[in-house]
């Protein structure tokens, strides 16, 4: 039950200390023999009597079950007594405890030394009072404040005044001078925190009393300066001791005393925090907090019933501590502020330092003892402060507000949340970036919440329609920006968010499809997985064609819940929302970014043209433009067959004269583009683009053969590549590009009737590419010309209208001058169909006559 050598050795300034009650015996018995023999002789025997009691309670100091009940009997022999001969002895007795470490002892000694400060004499006396104790100022104080600059001699001089005693006084002056020159500001932490306990209980009975309060008044400037010095201790009792004592001598003091220490502490807290010996990890961060609080209500009073209430410490819980704890009149002077208060309390429990966060948590049990009501009453001046705290320049602000908000949002309704949705989004999309790593974390339950929020009150199935568009008028636009920020977090979360929303929003999505759906369609391309896109760039390393691949991205991102979500989306959208999705969906097709967004817009337009058809009558001979253009751009096989299947559903929407200019600017296209190392893939790309359309379209397309059949006519006989020359027992095979155009014609209607019926437009195109630079289409025209010589056993040929045509035609393919592909094997071919004329012999010379 004594205190450890350690402890009593460090109370005493690190020279050895005897044990409590040994002190204490020793104390007493050199007490009882201080004065003059002649004045011990006459003392009386009552007088011996409380000699000897002080004596033996000193030595019951040491015995742990019973000190305290010694410790009081002490206190209660010196009241009413303070200059008897013996108060010495209890004085010392009971100051020599300040080695224990038992906080609910020392506030029980605090008390006993309060009782013996602040009794009158029970009778008055000439005599001179005996010298006190004499007070010892450490040579430089542990605890810093307000005048901490004064010099060992001023606070030797001080402990000096504090000493002098005139007969009718108190003990209240010398009790707080000792505490406040020795005690508080000594280096052994077990002596400092007594002398908190000390000095809260001697502020609580002058208070209770009123019989100390114009000592108390008169010592306030430096009662409240040594109590904020302990603020910062290391010790937490210590800290929650010296709390309570502010809040104790605030109502010690009148209104003109108030004044005068609210100024100094509030600056004090808002300084830097106080030098502290020993503040390895101590802290004024909760107290600065408080101070910020009571401040931000308008009531920087509030602060010292604060800072009572704000106690973590499990030195509350004792019996003791319990008359110590919350005083009564702290929660009633704090109710009518409570509506002010509880926004920014109620962040602070949330606060990422685990002391200021364990007092505001015991504030906040005992100011608000039923916190869902009371959050629910005052919820709109809480969300206010949690937005605007995101934005907050310190990090433990936005911290401790993301944690806040994820605790407080899941269970709102809509009119609870509707005021400050939006900015509770941009505010979280912010911090969800953050610099500070923990706070992005703390951001992640905080966006979770309010996300769950909004598909739960968006929900299609069971929230009601006003309130789920209200969400959606709310949350869709800021998520859609948000998919245009830099951060990658960012965009990843809000295209989540997006996807859900879409998802468990049904039809009422419906009025924001003109933005979603472009969106959904570019998302597809910035949710694939890279390793797709790795492996494309290194299939020919791995042994896969580049077609396998493409598929394989394609067919991924049609699994994906964004193409969920957008098959969703144009269920059900309206004729106006098609309308206003087209100009967005001729950007991407043209510019998209990414092989599975590109594909997905040619399938969106599929489908609209397939399903929509009213709807996007209108629209398709602009969007079978951009589609034939997009075509001939793209370089991905995959992408090109789905513009043309899209571009084969447009042509059965597109009026005939869009259709036939398209038509006649994909054949003039075909025979004039120049002889490079992309002019077979084109050509290849072209002639799959008319096969398509006259698949998807026929009925069109065969109202405009004469813009086409042609074209296909002679693209049948196109020679086979280089690359298809070499594959072995191919050779009389006819190669990819006159297979799609064969296709393209059979499936046309093409026959000997359909090329009569245009033999014009074949000559005139005949014409052109035997005229033109390319051989293959030369050696492709000269084909072409054998077979119309044959057909309907030469009837074509002979035809009034066009055999010069088709002589001239074979003329030019026969000079010198034309080369093109394998004309040395298709020459006697030409030459048999279309002889050429004999060549001129030389005149013989003239004879004369006989008559000359």
């Amino acid at each position: 039950g004594d205190a450890p050598d350690a402890a009593a050795k460090e109370g005493n300034g690190g020279q050895a200390a005897p044990k409590e009650g040994a002190e204490a015996t020793s104390t007493a018995t050199a007490a009882t023999t201080e004065g003059d023999n002649d004045e011990a002789a006459g003392r009386s025997e009552e007088e011996m009597t409380k000699h000897s009691v002080v004596a033996h309670l000193a030595s019951l100091l040491r015995r742990e079950k019973v000190r305290t009940t010694a410790v009081r009997a002490l206190g209660q022999l010196v009241a009413g007594d303070p200059h008897a001969p013996f108060r010495n002895a209890a004085l010392l007795a009971i100051l020599g405890m300040h080695t224990v470490k038992d906080v609910e002892l020392q506030l029980v000694v605090g008390d006993a030394l309060a009782t013996l400060a602040m009794s009158p004499p029970r009778q008055a006396s000439s005599a001179p009072p005996p010298a006190l104790p004499r007070i010892k100022p450490p040579e430089a104080p542990a605890v810093t404040g307000t005048g901490a600059d004064a010099t060992l001699a001023e606070r030797t001089a001080d402990a000096a005044t504090a000493c002098e005693l005139a007969a009718g006084d108190t003990l209240l002056r010398y009790v707080l001078g000792r505490v406040l020159l020795q005690h508080v500001v000594a280096w052994a932490p077990l002596e400092r925190q007594a002398g908190a306990a000390w000095l809260l209980a001697l502020l609580r009975q002058a208070a209770k009393s009123g019989g100390g309060e114009l000592a108390v008044r008169t010592a306030a400037g430096r009662i409240q300066a040594a109590l904020v010095g302990l603020l910062a201790d290391s010790n937490e009792a210590t800290q929650e001791l010296a709390s309570k004592g502010l809040s104790a001598l605030f109502d010690c003091c009148d209104e003109a005393s108030r004044a005068t220490i609210l100024q100094e502490l509030v600056a004090g807290l808002q300084s830097s925090r106080a030098a502290n010996a020993s503040a390895s990890g101590g802290e004024m961060a909760t107290y600065k907090e408080l101070s910020e609080i009571a401040t931000s209500v308008g009531q920087p009073a509030l602060v010292y019933k604060l800072m009572e209430c704000a106690a973590s410490s499990a030195v509350w819980n004792t019996r003791k501590g319990v008359a110590f704890a919350l005083a009564e009149q702290s929660r009633d002077a704090l109710e009518p502020h409570l509506p002010s208060l509880l926004p920014t309390l109620f962040r602070y429990t949330f606060d990422p330092n685990p002391r200021v966060a364990n007092a505001m948590r015991q504030l906040w049990a005992a100011l608000v003892p039923d916190p869902k009501p009371a959050l629910t009453k005052h919820l709109q001046p809480v969300l206010e402060h949690l937005c605007a705290s995101l934005g907050d320049r310190l990090w433990r602000g936005r911290e401790s507000a993301c944690l806040a908000l994820a605790e407080l949002l899941p269970g709102r309704t809509l009119a609870e949340l509707s005021p400050t949705l939006a900015r509770l989004l941009t505010a979280l999309l912010r911090v969800l970036d953050d610099v500070k790593e923990t706070v992005r974390k703390a951001a992640e339950p905080a966006w979770r919440a309010v996300s769950s929020a909004c598909v739960r009150l968006s929900d299609g199935g069971r929230a009601s329609a006003s309130d789920a568009e209200a969400v959606l008028e709310i949350a869709l636009p800021i998520l859609l920006d948000g998919v245009l920020l830099p951060s990658e977090e960012v965009r990843a979360v809000c295209t989540k968010q997006l996807l859900k929303l879409v998802q468990g929003s049904g039809k009422h999505v419906g009025p924001h499809t003109p933005r979603l759906v472009p969106f959904l369609i570019e998302s597809l391309s910035s949710n694939e997985s890279s390793a797709l896109t790795y492996m494309q760039q290194h299939a020919p390393g791995l042994g896969v064609s580049a077609g396998t691949f493409e598929a394989a991205r394609v067919a991924a991102a049609r699994a994906s819940p964004a193409h969920a979500a957008l098959e969703q989306c144009l269920a059900i959208m309206d004729d106006a929302q098609v309308g206003a999705t087209v100009p967005r969906l001729s950007e991407i097709l043209v510019r998209g970014t990414g092989l599975p967004a590109r594909c997905g817009a040619a399938r969106v337009v599929l489908q609209l043209a397939r399903d929509r058809q009213s709807a996007l009558t209108p629209h398709a001979g602009k969007l079978l433009s951009v589609a034939t253009r997009a075509i001939l751009e793209e370089r991905s096989a995959a992408a090109r067959r789905a513009y043309a299947s899209a571009a084969a559903q447009l042509a059965r929407l597109a009026k005939p004269e869009p259709l036939g200019d398209l038509l006649r600017s994909l054949t003039q296209r075909y025979v004039l583009t120049a002889v490079t190392t992309n002019e077979q893939e084109e050509r290849l790309t072209l002639a799959s683009l008319v096969r398509e359309l006259g698949r998807g379209a026929p009925d069109a397309m065969g109202g405009l053969r004469a813009d086409w059949l042609p074209l296909a006519f002679i693209g049948r006989h196109e020679p086979r590549w280089e690359a298809e020359r070499q594959e072995a027992g191919k050779q009389h095979e006819a190669g990819a590009l006159a297979s799609v155009w064969e296709e393209a014609y059979d499936e046309g209607g093409g026959n000997a009737g359909a090329a009569a019926s245009h033999l014009q437009e074949l000559l005139a195109l005949l014409r052109t590419m035997v005229d033109g630079q390319s051989w293959a289409l030369r050696r492709a025209a000269a084909a072409a010309l054998i077979d119309l010589a044959n057909l309907s056993s030469g009837a074509l040929k002979k035809r009034p209208d066009a055999a010069s045509q088709f002589e001239l035609l074979a003329a030019s393919l026969r000079e010198s001058s034309r080369r093109w592909d394998d004309k040395e094997a298709l020459l006697p071919k030409l030459n048999a169909c279309f002889p050429p004329p004999p060549t001129p012999h030389a005149a013989p010379p003239p004879t004369e006559s006989a008559d000359m």
